[in-house]
């Protein structure tokens, strides 16, 4: 929107000798917190009347001071003498009074007509800026509403129209609030959207293969922080807190995508729409042997129990010494944890870092310990996954109703999709996976010779959830249900799975239901042990 004022009048206007006249005003506001560069332009005709070596001066006046003049000599009684004037001046933010002014000498008298002053706020006006970095460089204020043209270059799908918020201190989230950097204190851009938050105004690259996103930009950090905007600050509990939109195309991701607040994801479409490809390898650990010495940087698994995964943090002494296997405790991602065994004086001197689960899966959906928010009632919908190199599994939910809805995953490892309702005593999990669903998703080609299905349910809190529609090919095991209570499954399709199709495990109970399913060579039936 532009900011412009402008006085313009044809009357005449009579001017005497030795006295400044004012032939024209106009005011304008400057917005924003930094000044703005102003054109200011004027202009007026006069009629001289009985004079010999006659002066005219035109001036413009900003708040009573002089910024602009201009004069025209040798006048007697000419008439249509054309006065103009302009120059660009920076004006700060706030009310301003603009006028223009005539002084006459050697003449009788002048008529003024004609007369206009106008002035246009330059910073103003709809600005564009090529990629988020050039608005981030920006003074904050400079303008009302600034268009990005890309997040990295025009046309990439990550600008959009941003306006400046004077009030706001919100945290730089990379993709709706933008801080200046020349800022230290209120004043953000904010992007002009509402719901579904697209990731690539984060700066997630979506390339035309998954060859060609194998060696791309990691996406990994973009659907974080997607996530974590969508979600905001203040997301706890079971609040549906928002929804993010990954666009068609193959996006690399370097390691899992770990989903902690519930969320609604959703692609545009399987097999042809919208790919994620996982190229982190697996972690390279050993187990935890006594009297070894370790370094900073070591991955480490407790010996009896290889899913859990550690890192060596920080190395107080030169080695460790203990006399038993340690008690190794469940942390969540990334706590910082003591040996808890050493005999060392008493004191630990190694300290580790947790970092996961030894799965690999493509994406995880977490319940952490209170009062952190949960996945629980997340949506995942319209997408594939697809790993690169080798994982375990490709969605993993450890959070309780959860919908996953036209998902298609291939190659994955172990299993294909993996509901885990192992509670929080157990070493798998923190939480129950309950009352999931699963509508028209398909696994091919997961699991290897003797392991692996392509729908894997397991642990005491896995119960009361449903399928409808799922479809296993080529997968070690069509559906493998290790849960508890038991589920319902319709309408489910297997094909060329060695193992049985269906294999359900339900504690004894084996209460689970699998009604109009079906399966195809070599092996068919259900299997309920």
């Amino acid at each position: 929107m532009s900011n412009i004022a402008v006085d313009i009048n044809v009357n005449p206007i009579g001017v005497s000798p030795a006295e400044s006249v004012t032939v024209s005003s106009t005011n304008l506001e400057i917005l924003g917190e930094l000044p703005h560069e102003v054109l200011l332009t004027g202009q007026f005709s006069v009629d001289c009347n009985a004079g010999v070596g006659g002066i005219v001066v035109a001036s413009i006046l900003v708040d009573g001071s002089l910024t602009f003049d201009t004069q025209v000599n040798n006048l007697h009684d000419d008439t249509g003498t054309l006065l103009c004037l302009s120059g660009v001046l920076s004006l700060t933010p706030g009310a301003h009074r603009l006028e223009m002014t005539a002084f006459i000498t050697n003449l009788a008298s002048v008529t003024a007509h004609h007369r206009s002053l106008c002035a246009i706020d330059l910073d103003t006006d709809e600005r564009c800026v090529e990629n988020l970095a050039s608005l981030r460089a920006l003074p904050g204020g400079v303008a009302s509403c600034i268009t990005v043209l890309g997040y990295y270059g025009p046309g990439d799908g990550g600008g959009g129209a941003f306006f400046w918020d004077p009030a706001s201190g919100e945290a730089d989230d990379g993709g709706i609030v933008i801080k200046p950097a020349s800022v230290t204190g209120a004043g953000r851009w904010r992007r002009v959207c509402h719901q579904p938050v697209n990731v690539l105004w984060f700066g997630a690259v979506p390339y035309t293969t998954a060859a060609l996103a194998v060696e791309g930009h990691d996406s990994l950090p973009a659907l974080n922080a997607a996530v974590q905007s969508a979600g905001g600050a203040a997301a706890t509990g079971y609040d549906l807190v928002g929804e993010i939109l990954i666009p068609g195309g193959f996006y690399r991701i370097t390691a899992a995508w770990r989903i902690t607040r519930p969320i609604k994801v959703r692609g545009e479409g399987r097999e042809n729409g919208t790919t994620l490809v996982l190229t982190g390898g697996h972690f390279t650990s050993t187990a935890w042997q006594p009297s070894h010495v370790y370094h900073v940087g070591d991955v480490v698994h407790p010996r009896a129990d290889a899913e859990h995964m550690f890192k060596v943090w920080q190395v107080n002494g030169s080695g460790m010494s203990s006399t038993g296997e340690p008690a190794w405790p469940v942390a969540e991602y990334g706590d910082v944890v003591d040996e808890p065994a050493d005999v060392m004086g008493g004191k630990p001197n190694v300290r580790w870092k947790y970092i996961g689960l030894n799965y690999h899966s493509g994406i995880e959906l977490e319940t952490p310990p209170p009062p952190h928010p949960s996945a629980n009632y997340s949506t995942i919908s319209d997408l594939n996954l697809y790993p690169y190199g080798g994982s375990n599994i490709a969605i993993r939910a450890n959070a309780s109703n959860v919908v996953l809805d036209n998902i298609f995953v291939i190659n994955w490892g172990l299993y294909g999709f993996c509901i885990d309702g192992t509670s929080e005593s157990e070493p798998s999990g923190r939480g129950n996976a309950n009352t999931w669903r699963m509508i028209s998703c398909k696994a091919d080609g997961c699991g290897t010779p003797g392991q692996g299905a392509g729908l894997f349910i397991r642990g005491t809190d896995s119960n009361a959830g449903c399928s409808v529609g799922f479809s296993a090919l080529a997968s070690y095991e069509g559906i493998r249900d290790h849960s508890f209570l038991g589920n319902y499954h319709y309408g489910a399709h297997v094909e060329d799975c060695p193992s049985y199709p269906y294999w359900t495990v339900s504690g004894g109970v084996q209460q689970s239901l699998f009604l109009g399913c079906y399966a195809e060579s070599p092996r068919g039936g259900v299997s309920a042990r």
